[in-house]
């Protein structure tokens, strides 16, 4: 028994890709931090309006759709057919949060939301990322509470799992140095296009 489960074990590693292809589901998350606002408000006046635009995405195959609503914050996950891109779930996604934004309460899309997105944009360029994960954190794990937003380039097979991402030291004060100025100086470029 062991024998043959030794051989299967060494089957299933060295089994070719071809006959074990890597499927990449194209999962898009979106989260909102709206702060002083219980789990009805939130559902009502953030995941609501939000909900109803993903939902009439066209040219793209949704497979999975789920939201939460919770005191201060909302979570909607979009699972994409595995037939489309993730570049183009993603475009499809900002593309009907853009339009949800009329039915959002306008505080909630103020100076930070504005900021993160070009923040986002300026970390990708700068960095040569294929993407980006967003996540905010307002209160929880944190000695004196405060709002602050993590902007973490994304790369196929990165390692991210769920809101845990490796994390690597700058090489030295001068690698900082560089991205630094290499973000600001991508800063620069979108708002000159914009």
């Amino acid at each position: 028994m062991l024998f043959v489960s030794i051989i299967g074990i060494f089957q299933f590693v060295t089994l070719p890709k071809e006959q074990f292809p890597e499927i990449v589901i194209p999962t898009i998350y979106v989260q909102t931090v709206y702060v002083g606002n219980s789990p009805k408000d939130m559902e009502n006046l953030v995941t609501r309006p939000i909900e109803k635009q993903i939902k009439s995405i066209t040219g793209a195959k949704i497979n999975k759709f789920t939201s939460t609503s919770q005191q201060d914050y909302s979570a909607i996950i979009v699972e994409f057919d595995t037939d489309v891109k993730v570049e183009v779930g993603l475009q499809k996604v900002k593309d009907a949060i853009d339009k949800a934004k009329t039915d959002l309460p306008t505080d909630l899309v103020g100076p930070l939301f504005t900021n993160v997105q070009l923040l986002t944009r300026a970390v990708e360029l700068a960095l040569e990322a294929e993407g980006s994960f967003v996540a905010m954190n307002n209160r929880v794990s944190q000695s004196v509470p405060h709002l602050h937003v993590h902007i973490v380039p994304r790369r196929k097979k990165d390692g991210l799992k769920g809101f845990f991402w490796p994390r690597n030291k700058y090489e030295s004060a001068t690698h900082l140095g560089e991205v630094q100025k290499s973000i600001k100086a991508a800063i620069a470029v979108i708002q000159k296009h914009s």
